[in-house]
């Protein structure tokens, strides 16, 4: 097969599995950073399923974008009995119409973004153009695991995946030289300290706080369940007594309202609802991290990585979190595994909290070290070179 690194710019279409106006998740956003590194020495172009705001930050940094339509498939991320089969004949099913598209735009690869995106690679497969799949998610396991995930190891010439977490339902099943760990990297702001201190400030101003009170952050994209806001109120809840000075900042989209508005409600009734701020989608989170003073990550699923804790660590916060998937991974890679605790473990999680409460040099000291472990670990160099090594072999 001819390279096409060395005949001419290889054109490279990454497909996300959403666009939605109003917000954007961490795979949309790691997509956004490999696109961004792939034009360097490719054509890229970045396909979503609709208008919103991923096309729209993908046009404002000058981006090709294109729009199609093709479904997503959660059930192959949580695969229950019959659901992977059911998946696979009508992902097979939509496969033909975006066949079309790569007729007409002509890619030399193709990278669908997410386990539950197949249709891009089915598409690509019927047409002999390679398959590089960025798995941004863990899959459930389980004895339904296997089917799905060797599936999807048939349709890629390459896996990634954006922990050893997310990787692992593919090993034994693809050679090793197919299968990478491409963690998604930390790219520095372009505001300087200076600009940083005057966001503190600010934000800090518009929600009444002195420079002695302690902010704890809740982030997440989507406020649903599984992310962790109840146990976040909980463990508030254990430890604010005692912290009189200590206030909570809760920002994402809640998407299960139902369950929104119970947390609060439970805020009211243990007496801290005055202390507790909320906030919707917030398209700029690195405005918010300089006012934080501990970002707490308390997320009951697997994550496969954990863009907001290691936003927390570049921006010099402790992060507090549950031992889960990538979450882990993060913060074991950056010193901070005494700060992770038990998935589910409420408790637990309030003492992390209460401690860095009460201890100012706690926190000095802890977000200096993480300034610099986030910069070794997951640097934009590191992943160029990680990135690039995993398309160059796959081109030979």
């Amino acid at each position: 097969m001819t390279n096409p690194f060395c005949r001419r710019k290889p054109k490279i279409l990454l497909f996300s599995h959403l666009c939605r106006p109003g917000r954007i998740t961490g795979a949309e956003r790691f997509l956004l950073l490999a696109a961004g590194e792939l034009c360097v020495r490719a054509d890229c172009v970045v396909v979503t399923p609709g208008a919103g705001l991923l096309a729209s930050e993908a046009a404002a940094r000058g981006l090709k974008t294109v729009t199609a339509e093709y479904p997503i498939f959660p059930g192959l991320a949580e695969p229950r009995p019959g659901v992977p089969e059911a998946s696979e004949r009508a992902a097979e099913a939509a496969a033909d119409p975006l066949s079309d598209l790569l007729r007409r735009l002509g890619p030399d690869l193709v990278v669908p973004f997410t386990c539950i995106n197949p249709v891009p690679a089915l598409a690509a497969k019927s047409l002999g153009i390679p398959v590089a799949w960025m798995v941004t998610e863990v899959m459930a396991g389980g004895a339904f695991r296997e089917r799905p995930a060797r599936w999807i190891a048939g349709l890629s010439d390459r896996i990634a995946g954006v922990s050893r977490a997310a990787a692992e339902p593919f090993a034994g099943l693809v050679p090793p030289d197919r299968l990478a760990v491409l963690y998604p990297p930390w790219r520095e702001p372009p505001e300087s300290r200076t600009r940083m201190s005057a966001l503190r400030a600010r934000l800090r101003k518009r929600l009444g706080l002195a420079e002695s009170d302690v902010l704890m952050l809740f982030i997440a994209a989507e406020l649903f369940p599984a992310k962790g806001l109840e146990h976040f109120t909980d463990a508030a809840l254990k430890a604010a007594p005692e912290f009189p000075h200590v206030h909570f900042l809760v920002v994402g989209h809640p998407s299960d309202p139902a369950h929104f508005r119970h947390c609060l409600r439970k805020a009211d009734a243990g007496g801290i609802g005055d202390r507790f701020t909320v906030a919707g989608f917030c398209p700029r989170p690195e405005e918010l991290y300089p006012a934080a003073d501990v970002v707490v990550v308390p997320s009951l699923i697997p994550e496969g990585f954990a863009m907001t804790a290691l936003e927390g660590l570049a921006f010099g916060k402790p992060v507090v979190a549950y031992r889960s998937g990538g979450l882990a991974e993060v913060l074991e890679l950056t010193g901070n595994a005494p700060f992770l605790v038990p998935a589910g473990d409420v408790a637990a999680l309030a003492e992390r909290m209460a401690a860095l409460a009460a201890d100012p040099e706690l926190r000095r000291r802890t977000g200096s070290r993480n300034i610099r472990a986030a910069r070794e670990v997951f640097g934009f160099e590191a992943f160029r070179r990680r990135l690039w090594a995993w398309l160059d072999g796959l081109f030979g």
